[in-house]
């Protein structure tokens, strides 16, 4: 097995060997072992011949670059430079971060690791898949309140209509069950009820006529004797 340099020496002088060390550095072998001999353990060699000692420096060390914040592209050039291995990348949506952006790294930046260490990224799929909900027929609290709960984002503008109570969504965009994603923003059209109408100036006019303007403008006429 592999022993201390200073073990190694002891027992090269013990032999009458000469020794000449150098040092590499080893990801298996921890600093300050022997890693090989030339010649090898159990060769023959002549009476004071010199023996080469490769002694393990311990792994080689790199620097894990800051990458949070990149995109995955930039991110997995910064850490080839560095000279260290990806590992596999995680993904996981987020609502806030754009897809393809890292969101977290396995080692802090500026940690000084072994060189075969892998990096493992956390990327940004961006934000969650949704469908969009039923709004229509419920009321402008409960809808806004229903597309919050679901993720999305709601935007109200009023309309009159004779037949939607006032306070009730009259219609939507995008319609119930299409495909969107969390922060997306539904368009909802409140109703404010019957809007108010002119009533025409009808004094004078034969019943028949007046009738005819009164229904024209959407007022409903009721004849009294």
């Amino acid at each position: 097995g592999s022993q201390r340099d200073g073990g190694a020496i002891g027992v090269l002088d013990a032999a009458g060997l000469g020794q000449v060390v150098e040092k590499a550095n080893s990801g298996d072998v921890a600093a300050g072992l022997v890693l090989k001999s030339a010649p090898n353990e159990g060769s023959r060699i002549v009476k004071k011949g010199v023996v080469t000692l490769t002694v393990s420096l311990g792994p080689k060390m790199a620097q894990v670059p800051a990458v949070i914040g990149f995109s995955l592209d930039k991110a997995t050039a910064a850490i080839a430079t560095a000279g260290l291995p990806l590992g596999t990348t995680l993904r996981q949506f987020d609502d806030i971060t754009p897809k393809d952006q890292v969101l977290a790294v396995s080692k802090d930046a500026g940690t000084s690791v072994p060189d075969y260490t892998e990096i493992v990224l956390t990327v940004s799929n961006g934000p969650a898949p949704v469908t969009v909900p039923q709004e229509v027929g419920a009321t402008k609290d409960v809808a806004v309140s229903d597309l919050k709960n679901a993720g999305l984002k709601s935007s109200v503008t009023e309309a009159f209509d004779p037949v939607v109570p006032a306070g009730t969504v009259i219609s939507q965009k995008p319609e119930q069950n299409t495909p969107a994603h969390r922060g997306d923003t539904v368009a909802l059209v409140v109703s404010k009820g019957p809007g108010m109408i002119p009533v025409p100036n009808v004094y004078g006019q034969h019943v028949k006529n007046a009738t005819t303007a009164l229904t024209t403008h959407g007022a409903p006429a009721a004849l009294r004797p």
